[in-house]
């Protein structure tokens, strides 16, 4: 693989397929511990803001037996019972009607709920600490905020009539000194002035308002509001809860959530004794109806009696007495009770036929009934063709009066039935429990409220962790480097946590980590980074070592810095050249005043010896700066002066180190590493998308430049090993290096 290139190598290199690490992921969450921490305080504090602040919701609940069946005495629907068609009431039904209209509408009037008045809490906190407020007289206005009611606060308003132009607006109350109040728009226009106790109103009767009570500090202010009756009514039917306690128990649980515990306690109330009260009317009504259809028949019923027993006398008188065989006196007895049943069918299709129509379902049963008992009739009647005249005749007559007389005497005691019903009607509604609100708040559930903000925040702090991982195309591998590209890594570095800080603290003053000692194990690092530097220079064919990087800010100075101190350590003449005359800044590292430098030299201003810092921090070390920023340095570069003085250098120093500026900003570093034998590329941890290293390496390519290997800066071991030091920037940063000149 001796004649390939770099390109052929990275085309060779075949895409892996991507393998989940868990001790990768374990590594990120400790990585961004502290992102996933802030995440769960910030959701923390928001629910406990919400729990705090929210308004409390009370239920309040009432329990009503439906009786099936019992209407009172001697009511219609013992008729039906007796002729088999008794059939309980159908909770469903019950419980349609708790929520009509016309039973909410009851309550509302009642209770004047269509009027709406709520105290000016301080935003977020407000509520709470009225609710904790326990004084026995409004509560002193906080910073000043007057305006708001802070607790203790306590008003009824029971009347407030609202038209012509004020129709659908909203009011302000303003609490003022000894019972006075005002009342003004939402947009601050003044519309009356009153008093507790009194009625007031604007001169055109546009706004009526009766305030009965009114505990309030000046200055506090209220909102007030007129809704329409049908708007509280749909309203409450849509938090009205209405259930079956056990299947056919006639038992329904009234319930209703609500911020204020006493007005919904005399709303469920209201409407279960509305209920009551509904229902006891209307079976009223039906018995009076009832008994008023009954006091109509019996006057008929009588005179039938009466003309069927004068018959009956007066045929004895003529025939004398008869004796009915036994099979005669069956036929009567079954004759007269078919013909009891058809009368009072009769009777109860008369009093239903003012509510139903013939074809509702109990009038054609009704008649179904009554056309079995006339057929029943009729076949007992051709049976009586066989008994003798007299008998016969008879029986019709005995039949007659028997008829009329159970007839006259059922309705004569549903009439005595109906009197007392009249007197004291029993409805089929009784109220088990009377309304009883929660003593604590059932909304919202505090505790689960923050537990779910604490772990809904941990949740969301792992989705961002893995979003921003997922985002990040870094390398932080240095292994695919080695995969993707095909150069060989010759050193890791791990990140220098006190170089950093030095440099954070001092500002701009860099410390040399091999000459000062600190963080062992990064200057181990650059010591194995010289090892293998020593072994790949064995068969260069000259002694000038090229350190150059994609884009600034990956640490290339750094390693070429301490990467010279070392090998003049090892007994090795050192010369560290600045060739980055746009931006470069080694002489900080070694405590030197920047010259004329480099720039100077290739000028043609300074000589050599006159610009070159001997022994600077080490004996063995030289280092040549990058001088004054010239505005031609890609020129200087590539001009003669450039190549006769590193062909003067090379015997003079064991080894030239030349630090460069970044290949993707300039071309700086491609003229340099055309007369460098070995050259390095720095990449740093989390710093590089691949693209972008894979076009620094095909920039030197292109240039006839070979890249020796790969120098991987910047690991931070504490975070996991690789994969797990972002660094500082993301991206491309080549773009906008900028240089100054003089």
């Amino acid at each position: 693989m001796n004649g390939m290139t770099q390109t052929d190598k990275m085309r060779r290199v075949d895409d892996e397929e991507d393998v989940v690490d868990l001790s990768e992921y374990i590594g990120l969450l400790y990585e961004n511990r502290y992102l996933i921490a802030s995440i769960t305080l910030l959701f923390f504090f928001a629910g406990l803001i919400y729990a705090v602040s929210s308004t409390p919701i009370f239920r309040a609940d009432a329990l009503v037996q439906i009786e099936q069946g019992k209407r009172g005495f001697g009511s219609r629907d013992e008729l039906a019972v007796m002729m088999g068609r008794g059939e309980a009431s159908s909770s469903t039904t019950e419980i349609e009607l708790l929520k009509s209209r016309s039973l909410l509408g009851d309550v509302v009037e009642s209770l004047g709920l269509t009027i709406s008045v709520s105290a000016k809490r301080f935003p977020v906190i407000g509520r709470y600490l009225a609710a904790k407020y326990s004084g026995d007289k409004p509560a002193k206005a906080w910073l000043g905020f007057s305006s708001y009611a802070w607790g203790g606060e306590n008003f009824d308003i029971p009347r407030l009539d609202i038209s012509g132009a004020y129709l659908g607006q909203g009011f302000i109350l303003t609490a003022g000194e000894q019972g006075q109040y005002q009342l003004s728009t939402m947009d601050g226009e003044i519309v009356l002035n009153g008093k507790v106790g009194q009625q007031a109103s604007t001169d055109d009767g546009g706004v009526v308002i009766f305030v009965a009570e009114l505990v309030a500090r000046a200055g506090s202010e209220f909102f007030l509001s007129k809704n329409s009756t049908a708007f509280v009514i749909k309203s409450l039917q849509s938090s009205l809860w209405i259930v079956e306690k056990g299947r056919g128990t006639g038992l329904l649980q009234v319930v209703l959530d609500g911020s204020n515990r006493e007005q919904i306690i005399k709303i469920v109330n209201g409407l279960t004794q509305s209920y009551l009260r509904r229902s006891v009317e209307m079976r009223s009504e039906e018995s009076e109806k009832i008994l008023g259809f009954i006091n109509e028949q019996l006057p008929v019923m009588r005179d039938n009696l009466d003309t069927a027993g004068r018959a009956l006398n007066f045929y004895r008188e003529k025939v004398g007495a008869i004796d009915l065989t036994m099979e005669s006196s069956s036929l009567l007895q079954r004759l007269s009770r078919a013909e009891t049943e058809i009368s009072i069918l009769g009777v109860e299709r008369a009093e239903l036929k003012h509510r139903l129509t013939d074809n509702h379902p109990v009038i054609v049963d009704l008649d179904e009934k009554t056309i079995r008992l006339k057929q029943q009739m009729t076949d007992l009647e051709s049976q009586l063709k066989m008994v003798p005249e007299k008998e016969l005749e008879y029986i019709k007559l005995n039949r007659d009066v028997k008829v009329a007389s159970e007839l006259y005497m059922l309705l004569l005691n549903k009439s005595q039935e109906l009197k007392l019903t009249k007197a004291g009607t029993l409805g089929n509604v009784r109220i088990v429990d009377e309304a009883v609100a929660s003593a604590h708040a059932i909304k919202p559930d505090k505790r689960r409220i923050v537990m779910l903000s604490i772990l809904l925040g941990m949740i969301v702090g792992v989705i961002i962790t893995v979003i921003r991982k997922a985002l990040n195309k870094s390398i932080q591998d240095p292994s695919i480097i080695e995969k993707k590209i095909g150069s060989p890594i010759y050193a890791e570095i791990a990140f220098s946590e006190y170089q950093a800080e030095a440099t954070r603290i001092k500002k701009k003053h860099f410390e040399l980590l091999s000459h000062v000692g600190g963080d062992n194990q990064v200057v181990e690092s650059l010591r194995s980074l010289r090892t293998s530097i020593q072994f790949a220079l064995i068969e260069a064919e000259n002694n000038l070592v090229m350190v150059t990087s994609p884009s600034p800010g990956v640490g290339k100075s750094f390693v070429s810095a301490n990467f010279s101190y070392l090998m003049a350590d090892s007994g090795k003449k050192i010369l560290l050249i600045d060739a980055d005359m746009r931006k470069g800044h080694l002489n900080q590292y070694f405590k030197v005043e920047k010259t004329r430098g480099l720039s100077g030299v290739l000028s043609g201003e300074f000589e050599l010896s006159q610009v070159i810092h001997k022994g600077a921090l080490h004996e063995r070390l030289d280092v040549l700066d990058c001088g004054v920023y010239p505005p031609n340095p890609s020129e200087l570069l590539m001009s003669d002066a450039f190549k006769e003085l590193l062909d003067g250098l090379k015997g003079v120093y064991d080894l030239i180190i030349i630090d460069t500026p970044p290949v993707l900003a300039v071309t700086d570093a491609s003229i340099i590493g055309q007369y460098a034998a070995t050259n390095f590329m720095v990449l740093r941890s989390g710093w590089h998308h691949l693209r972008e290293v894979q076009t620094a390496f095909k920039r030197f390519e292109y240039n006839g430049v070979k890249i020796k290997g790969t120098i991987f800066n910047g690991i931070d071991l504490m975070k996991g090993g690789y994969g797990y030091g972002y660094g500082y920037k993301y991206g491309y940063k080549y773009y906008g290096y900028q240089y100054k000149y003089k």
